[in-house]
């Protein structure tokens, strides 16, 4: 499959749906090869160019109702991109989750407008789909890192000037990304509004409004669940010792009500050996789970016969 050829064609597909649905073989086929073209890739082969069209065939994507989801084609492209990211989404997901079920147990009422419960019982009634909706949300909130070519990578030395402003477009290009299907629609706005403060008065990008944003609580859940792990993880904090959970709890309490929620806040006490289990061992295990899910997608790629 030429990879450049792939989003100029399945858009060229759309201008008649009987044509969608009678090349779906060939659509499927491609998608396929694409996934498997971007994890055997060096490095310095997902260049710029390669990039754009990738960027193309997220934007030009075909979603068949029994077949994968632009979600899951997205974290295919993650994982098989950059390993530590997809990691990170891991870690900052089951925080994520970890929070959501605090705030069912503890505060449920807040929770009342969130995918639109209208009443406590409501909230409690679905509190699964509320902890599954939470962790997606942390799932995908850096899926805009999939706009850039290498940046995501270099940890292990300072930034440039001109890279920060780089990945601090990386919210906008999330919400670009999720905002382009109904299946990904609902995780838009914690992938733009993650890295902007609760106060409204620091963080980027200015496009956020907390106020217009149904789902603000669980933005604020993955808001806190990501700079949590960016202060306990050597990924990170590489030169000095990253923080243990309880110094990470602190620091993020001491920004409640600006940078972060109060109501959040008030939550990580109540939750600090739920947290300090899952850090003890969520890094190795989210791990073990990626490279698992990555050997049974080459397993089952290779029962599936090439397209003729």
């Amino acid at each position: 499959t030429n990879v450049v050829l792939v989003g100029l064609y399945t858009e060229y597909l759309r201008l008649d749906e009987t044509l969608v649905w009678t090349k779906r073989q060939l659509v499927e086929h491609m998608y396929r090869r694409i996934k498997d073209y971007v994890r055997k890739a060096p490095g310095g082969l997902l260049n710029e160019n390669v990039t754009q069209s990738l960027l193309e065939i997220m934007r030009t994507y075909i979603e068949y109702p029994d077949g994968m989801s632009y979600k899951d084609f997205l974290l295919q492209l993650i994982i098989r991109r950059n390993l530590d990211a997809y990691v990170f989404g891991c870690e900052v997901a089951e925080v994520s989750a970890i929070l959501m079920r605090g705030m069912l147990t503890y505060r449920p009422e807040l929770l009342v407008g969130v995918r639109g419960c209208r009443t406590k019982e409501e909230v409690l009634s679905r509190g699964e789909e509320l902890v599954q909706f939470a962790y997606d949300s942390g799932m995908l909130h850096d899926v805009g890192m999939l706009t850039f070519g290498e940046i995501g990578r270099y940890a292990a030395r300072s930034w440039l000037d001109e890279e920060y402003q780089m990945h601090r477009c990386h919210a906008y290009g999330g919400y670009q990304l999720l905002n382009r299907y109904e299946s990904t629609r609902i995780y838009a706005q914690t992938a733009l509004g993650h890295s902007v403060f609760f106060n409204g008065k620091g963080g980027y990008p200015t496009d956020y409004c907390r106020e217009k944003n149904p789902d603000a609580v669980v933005t604020d859940l993955v808001s806190v669940a990501a700079y949590m792990f960016r202060l306990t993880s050597a990924q990170f904090y590489s030169g000095y010792q990253p923080k243990d959970i309880a110094s990470a709890v602190e620091r993020i309490r001491q920004q409640s009500g600006r940078r972060f929620s109060p109501d959040v806040c008030e939550l990580l006490p109540l939750l600090m050996q739920e947290l300090t289990d899952y850090h003890k061992k969520g890094t190795e295990e989210a791990y073990i789970e990626a490279s698992r899910r990555l050997l049974q997608e080459e397993e089952n790629s290779k029962s599936v016969p090439e397209f003729l």
